[in-house]
């Protein structure tokens, strides 16, 4: 099989945690009727069994209404756009015990696979991989990712299609984004780094830096004194160069909000979710506190894109860690909300209207299950916007899910990779370990993992993979 010259791209994995609800969690016998499944076409002996869902009564989603995120900027895609690289995981690449039903990668090999899926649904693999997290794409057959030591230690790796030709690079520590013609990492003195995967030379630009969002060949990231200063800056030029956005202290949000900072334990704030328009990067600039990691409060600064420094300055966050931005050909608007419910509009620019009521204030990247209709919801991006990821019909379908406990049960997504539309993710279940609790802290012993391919433009779901102590 010739495999194809790719393009420098990237996939977006996010780990959430699906708010759990009523339904969902005792273990029914396996259901193989023929009716609900079909088998995907064979291309290879090697090529792994799935089995998918019919099309889906959901909402409909096209190209035109698909999120950027979703359509085409995380892909990780052969140049002539029909396929896609993503990671298979197996049982032995994960922990078997969580705090919260969370399950984090061993330390050392994930054994895992990287396999390539065809947009007819084809996968195919094509080698065995000991990495973790999104795959980033290089010329000359190269894959950039990240691996874990057995110590714990982190870093970022190249190989080319068979796997072999390995180079690590033990100064940058993970890979966070793709930018321009390179990647922005994580780098060993907890800073950012420019990777430049040609010359396979890095650029350190940041000491303490910590990234919020990357467009062409620009990243937007900020910095913390942890004394109540957070400046927000851009990095072009290959990591080169550098403008400051704005400033923003503890003390001048207090003074312009009234009491913003008087319940405040820490001075640790930072921006807890951002989205970039057109013209501007807007910020929710607040803090979590306690050993729980509560969210607190926040407050709006809008920052220019063109390095003015003027900055729209600040406006009430609201009562959630997140808001809805809004940039039509009219305008463009931040809302937030409080407990009852109320919306608070800033108009940044222009008269961008009011936000539907059907709107979700829910983070960039995040899941949640309805208790109404037993889906599980994905919510991209801050268009307020979601998409459904499983309706309950089918992770009964896949995973045998009926009517539980809740409160001994754990049921999680994670591992969130965007491609033309498709959505590629994994779902784990646990049940709870009393031996391992710490206080209210609930602790959970992984049952099954499950790996899904959801085509949002078909609606139709498909089990990619399946494993764990209570997988037969």
């Amino acid at each position: 099989m010739v495999k194809k010259n790719l393009l420098r791209a990237v996939a977006l994995s996010t780990a959430v945690v699906m708010v759990a609800g009523a339904t969902g969690c005792q273990k029914e016998e396996e259901n193989t009727s023929e009716e609900s499944t079909e088998e995907v076409a064979e291309s290879s002996s090697e090529e792994p069994e799935i089995s998918t869902t019919e099309e889906s009564s959901a909402e409909e989603v096209t190209d035109s209404n698909l999120p950027a995120a979703i359509a085409n900027k995380y892909v990780a895609d052969t140049e002539d756009h029909t396929s896609f690289l993503y990671r298979q995981y197996s049982d032995s690449s994960y922990e078997t015990e969580g705090l919260f039903g969370e399950f984090g990668y061993v330390n050392g090999p994930t054994h895992s696979k990287i396999m390539m899926m065809y947009f007819d649904g084809t996968v195919v693999e094509y080698c065995s991989d000991d990495g973790f997290g999104p795959l980033y794409l290089g010329d000359n057959g190269r894959i950039f990712s990240q691996e874990r030591d057995a110590d714990g230690s982190d870093h970022v790796y190249r190989m080319t299609w068979d796997g072999t030709n390995k180079k690590i690079y033990p100064s940058l520590t993970g890979i966070l984004s793709h930018c321009g013609d390179g990647f922005i990492c994580k780098d060993d003195a907890f800073g950012l780094s420019y990777f430049n995967p040609d010359t396979e030379n890095s650029v350190s630009f940041s000491n303490n830096g910590q990234l919020l969002s990357c467009d062409g060949d620009k990243c937007y990231y900020y910095e913390t004194d942890f004394e109540g200063v957070v400046k927000v800056k851009m990095c072009e030029e290959a990591g080169l160069g550098i403008t400051e956005l704005g400033t923003v202290t503890l003390e001048e949000l207090g003074n312009e909000l009234g009491g913003f900072d008087k319940n405040f334990e820490s001075d640790a704030i930072y921006p807890v979710c951002s989205a970039l328009t057109s013209k501007y990067l807007v910020t929710l600039i607040g803090y979590y506190a306690g050993t729980g990691h509560f969210f607190q409060e926040a407050a709006i600064v809008v920052f220019p894109l063109d390095g003015s420094g003027e900055m729209i300055y600040p406006f009430f966050g609201g009562e959630s860690d997140t808001f809805i931005c809004k940039e039509t050909a009219d305008g463009i608007g931040v809302y937030t909300t409080n407990y009852e419910g109320e919306t608070h509009c800033l108009t940044i620019v222009g008269n961008p209207g009011d936000v539907s009521d059907s709107c979700y204030y829910i983070k960039p990247g995040e899941c949640t299950y309805d208790s109404d209709s037993g889906n599980i919801y994905l919510y991209p991006d801050n268009s307020g916007v979601r998409y459904t990821l499983v309706e309950k019909s089918e992770y009964e379908q896949f995973l045998g899910l009926t009517d539980c406990d809740w409160e001994n049960t754990s049921f999680t997504v994670s591992n969130i990779d965007y491609a033309d539309g498709r959505v590629i993710f994994t779902t784990t279940r646990g049940i709870r370990n009393y031996e391992g609790d710490i206080g209210w802290r609930y602790s959970f012993t992984r049952q099954e993992t499950t790996e899904f391919c959801k085509n949002l433009k078909t609606g139709k779901l498909t089990m990619l993979n399946q494993f764990g102590p209570a997988v037969e």
